[in-house]
C-alpha cells in the first residue's frame, strides 16, 4: 500500500515513512480524487496555454485535443469543470477581447480586426461584438477605451480555485 500511495502522491507532498503507515482508506480515496482533479486541472492549464499561443489561428476542440493528445470529450469535460465555461465560449470571449483591444488602441481597419478574430465577414464580427459589448466595433473605437470582457483564465494552486475575470456590461460602454 505504501508504494501505491507514494506513486499517487508523487513529489507534491513530503511525508515520512511513519505517516504512510497511518493513512486510512478514506484518506486514500481523497488522495485518488485529488490526483484525478489535479490531472484535469493540468489538462485545462495545457489547453489554456495552447489557446493563448494560437489565438490568432483556427481553433477547434478536435484540433486542440489532437495536438495535446487527449480525447476531445475529456478536454471538453475537464475544461468545463475547471473553468465553468465551454471551450468555444472561452475562445470567442478571448478573441473578442483581443479585438476590442485592437479597436481601442490601433488604427487597424475593422475588417482586418474581424478576420484576425476568426470571423469570415465584418457583418458576423459586428453581430458577435455587439452582442458581447452592446455597441458596434465602430462605436467602440470612437470611445477609445479598452475594457476586456474575457481575460485569460489562470488556474490557482488550490483545490477548485480558478482565477479569471469576466466583466458584464449593462447599457453599453460608458464614455
Amino acid at each position: 500500500m505504501c508504494g501505491k500511495l507514494l506513486a499517487m502522491v508523487g513529489s507534491n507532498f513530503s511525508v515520512s515513512k511513519e505517516q504512510f503507515l497511518i493513512v486510512s482508506e478514506e484518506e486514500m480515496q481523497n488522495l485518488k480524487w485529488e490526483e484525478i482533479y489535479m490531472g484535469k486541472a493540468s489538462v485545462t492549464e495545457e489547453v489554456l496555454s495552447y489557446i493563448e499561443d494560437h489565438l490568432g489561428q483556427e481553433l477547434s476542440l478536435e484540433e486542440i485535443a489532437r495536438e495535446l493528445n487527449y480525447s476531445k470529450y475529456y478536454v471538453a469535460r475537464a475544461f468545463k469543470e475547471n473553468t465553468g465555461m465551454t471551450l468555444h465560449k472561452y475562445i470567442q470571449g478571448r478573441r473578442l477581447s483581443e479585438a476590442a483591444r485592437k479597436l481601442a488602441q490601433t488604427e487597424q481597419p475593422i475588417i482586418e480586426v474581424a478576420f484576425d478574430a476568426g470571423y469570415g465577414s465584418q457583418q458576423a464580427f459586428t453581430q458577435a461584438f455587439r452582442q458581447e459589448y452592446l455597441c458596434t466595433p465602430q462605436e467602440y473605437r470612437r470611445i477609445g477605451r479598452f475594457v476586456p470582457r474575457q481575460d485569460r483564465i489562470r488556474l490557482g494552486a488550490g483545490r477548485g480555485t480558478v482565477l479569471y475575470m469576466r466583466f458584464s456590461l449593462k447599457g453599453g460602454i460608458a464614455a
